[in-house]
This record gives C-alpha cells, sequence and structure tokens, in this order.
C-alpha cells in the first residue's frame, strides 16, 4: 500500500476527519492568538494615549515654567532698575549730607572767629 492507493473509505474518512479537526484546532488557536494580538494593541493605544496626554500635560507644564521664569526675569531686572535708582538718591543724599556737614563747619568757624573779634572789641571798648 503505497501513498493511500488501496485504502479503504473508512481509513480515508477518518484521515479527513483528522485533518479538518486539526485545521479547525489550528484555526481556533489562531483566532485565540489573534484576540491576544488585539488585546495588547488596545492596550498599547490606550496606554500610548495615557502617555500622549501626560507629554501634553509636560509641555504645557513647560510652557507655564517658561513664561514664569520670564516674568520673573522681568521682575528682577525692574528690581534691579529699582535698586539702581535707590543707590543714586542715597549717593545724592550723602553727598548733600557732605556739603551740609562741611557749610555747617565753615559757618561753625565764622561764628567762633565773629565771637572772638567781638570779644577782643569789647576788650578794647571797656579798655579804652
Amino acid at each position: 500500500m503505497a501513498d493511500g492507493q488501496h485504502d479503504n473509505p473508512e481509513d480515508k474518512d477518518k484521515r479527513e476527519a483528522n485533518r479538518m479537526d486539526f485545521i479547525v484546532e489550528q484555526q481556533a488557536r489562531i483566532d485565540a492568538s489573534l484576540e491576544l494580538v488585539g488585546e495588547r494593541l488596545n492596550q498599547l493605544a490606550a496606554r500610548d494615549g495615557v502617555l500622549s496626554g501626560r507629554q501634553e500635560n509636560l509641555t504645557a507644564q513647560v510652557e507655564n515654567l517658561t513664561t514664569d521664569v520670564e516674568n520673573l526675569t522681568a521682575d528682577v531686572a525692574s528690581l534691579v532698575h529699582g535698586v539702581e535708582d535707590f543707590k543714586d538718591e542715597v549717593r545724592g543724599a550723602i553727598q548733600n549730607l557732605i556739603v551740609a556737614n562741611e557749610v555747617t563747619r565753615d559757618l561753625a568757624e565764622q561764628v567762633a572767629r565773629l565771637a572772638i573779634q567781638t570779644s577782643q572789641r569789647v576788650a578794647d571798648l571797656e579798655g579804652q
């Protein structure tokens, strides 16, 4: 019996049924595997959506932080300008105090000289 040439019809039917069972079983395995692959793809797509949402959230946060840093930089520049103005005012006030001190000292010296001159005149007048 070579290559099933003299097989009886029942054996042929059994082999054909076994083949069909094998094909149906394989198809069921393939379908189950495809279903698992589909579920996994859906999970990955959902995760990708979550990650995409997180990325958008992070991008918005970075943009907000960038805006905050720019505003802070502008505030610091304004503060530095204000401090410079205040420093100039203080420097001017100190200069005015120095001048006032010199004028007061000069005035005190003049008053002392006048007092001495007046005292000498009074002494001269009393001595005559």
